[in-house]
């Protein structure tokens, strides 16, 4: 999963220059993983140490020491320094730097920057070098590396702890993606993903995505299991009264939800356990609608312990509440359960306030796209039909390149790619070079803009909810037997589509 960079939300390697490595370097031992998420900093960039690390985990060219006294320092990176501790050998190894002054000379990369203390040690390291029969060149290859790791290098230790929650996490959505996703929404705002996208990742990872509704959802997002078909006729006697089909499991519950035999939901302590009910569903919590307040939650959740909703009457009449937040829960489609029209709903809940709204006013019928229109709108995200499949139904949108496309194309092709802006970002690392991602209904695009790209059409860039690019793909393939593909599309030419209340995006990192 990670060689194939399918990380959104997986800690650490969830960027987007993580995601661009993970098929270059294709982690396949746990120090690979520990080596792959040093390797994407300032330092290891700056110092020029990326490239020769990459070359030879591809074998495209052999492993070489620059003497062989370091061997056992650079041994486990490919004669490459990846981490502060090997810098610090280094030093030690070849300039004859004692303990206190390697020290000294730690302290001073961290300080790099902002005091400039790293450029004293330079003398001392050179002649040092000199001294023990090194090159010139090689000494002063290893001070402009100490430099780059000043401008943000990583310990090994500190890269093998992230390295394990990575691995943690990443194992969890590979075998429990449901809960994986559950986590990160209820964490929200996090990390570089808004809600929208990773609900759409949870989609694309099989995972069943259940609407918000006052009969089963809850402030947080929650999981729910659908429990098995009884092996007999069930017992009325037995059956919990109300029960629905879908079964809640609270997100502060610490137990796990059981069924009988005859599909009564049974609470236990322990871990949560899938093996019995399959994979759950993952149930939207309230806390996506806008406007609303979490203390409206708590009174739907007490108000329906005690007994299920059974209409929107019964609703009104025990769960009260505020008239504004029953207008936010319309709008948001959340007594979808309770009535079959979105629009009628949010119109009467309006009437009770205003006595001179007409229900007559309103149209009977409401296309797919009001309703996307509309989640969007009061939840930044929506269950209905992606956004670009909707427009791709226009004849001049129709034939455009998908993300799944992407694959089966040429390097240098040029295309034009539809899709939702879901992240910008320009690292200072880059260069003045800014990283779009679009997303369409099939997955991710990966943008790449120039600074010229930037400045012609820079009101398109901040501005665009969705975004027509037009440019060439740059595709490299990496070597081995999986031959997995880095693509990015260099844009030239920007459109900014005009559908402006889409709130499913991310500002600059």
């Amino acid at each position: 999963m990670m060689c194939r960079a399918d990380t959104v939300g997986v800690f650490q390697i969830e960027s987007r220059a993580q995601m661009s490595m993970l098929p270059r370097l294709q982690p396949q031992t746990f120090y690979e993983l520990v080596i792959e998420i040093a390797i994407v900093r300032p330092g290891p960039i700056q110092g020029g140490m990326v490239h020769p690390y990459l070359r030879r985990k591809q074998q495209l060219e052999p492993v070489r020491y620059p003497h062989e006294s370091l061997k056992p320092v650079l041994e486990r990176t490919l004669g490459v320094p990846i981490f502060q501790e090997q810098v610090i050998k280094l030093s030690m190894i070849a300039a004859g730097f004692s303990g206190g002054e390697a020290d000294e000379l730690r302290r001073a990369m961290a300080s790099w920057g902002k005091n400039g203390n790293l450029l004293v040690f330079r003398e001392k390291l050179v002649n040092g070098m000199l001294a023990n029969g090194y090159d010139r060149s090689l000494a002063e290859q290893l001070f402009e590396q100490m430099k780059g790791f000043g401008a943000y290098g990583f310990p090994e230790s500190h890269s093998a702890s992230f390295a394990l929650l990575a691995y943690f996490s990443a194992w969890i959505k590979q075998h429990h993606p449901a809960a994986f996703y559950c986590g990160l929404l209820n964490s929200q705002p996090m990390g570089f993903y808004a809600p929208a996208q990773l609900v759409y990742d949870a989609q694309r990872h099989h995972v069943k995505v259940l609407p918000i509704d006052v009969r089963h959802s809850h402030w947080h997002h929650s999981l729910e299991f659908s429990p098995p078909a009884p092996t007999r006729p069930p017992s009325s006697s037995r059956r919990t009264p109300g029960s629905s089909p879908q079964s809640p499991v609270h997100p502060l519950d610490t137990g796990m939800r059981r069924y009988d035999d005859e599909g009564t939901p049974n609470m236990r302590l322990g871990i949560r356990r899938y093996d019995d009910e399959g994979i759950p569903n993952l149930r939207l919590g309230m806390r996506l609608i806008s406007a609303l307040q979490e203390a409206t939650a708590e009174i739907i959740a007490c108000t329906r312990e005690q007994s299920p909703f059974t209409s929107m009457e019964d609703f009104h009449k025990r769960a009260p509440m505020h008239p504004e937040q029953r207008t936010a829960l319309a709008s948001a489609n959340a007594f979808q359960g309770l009535s079959q029209n979105r629009q009628h709903t949010t119109w009467d809940t309006l009437s009770q306030q205003l006595d001179q709204l007409a229900a007559h006013s309103l149209p009977a019928e409401v296309s797919l796209e009001d309703n996307t229109y509309s989640d969007y709108q009061s939840t930044g995200l929506t269950l209905n039909e992606h956004p670009i499949a909707l427009l791709r139904r226009q004849h001049q949108y129709r034939n455009l390149i998908r993300a799944c496309d992407l694959p089966s194309c040429r390097d240098g092709q040029p295309v034009k790619i539809l899709g939702l802006t879901t992240c910008r970002q320009r690292p200072g690392s880059a260069s003045g070079v800014m990283f779009l991602t679009l997303e369409d209904e099939t997955g991710v695009v990966n943008v790449v803009l120039w600074e010229q790209v930037q400045k012609r059409y820079r009101a398109e860039i901040k501005g665009g909810n969705i975004l027509l690019v037009e440019g060439r793909l740059q595709i490299s393939t990496s070597p081995g037997e999986q031959q997995l593909s880095v693509i990015h599309l260099v844009g030239q030419k920007l459109r900014c589509l005009a559908w402006e209340d889409i709130q499913s995006i991310r500002n600059f990192h």
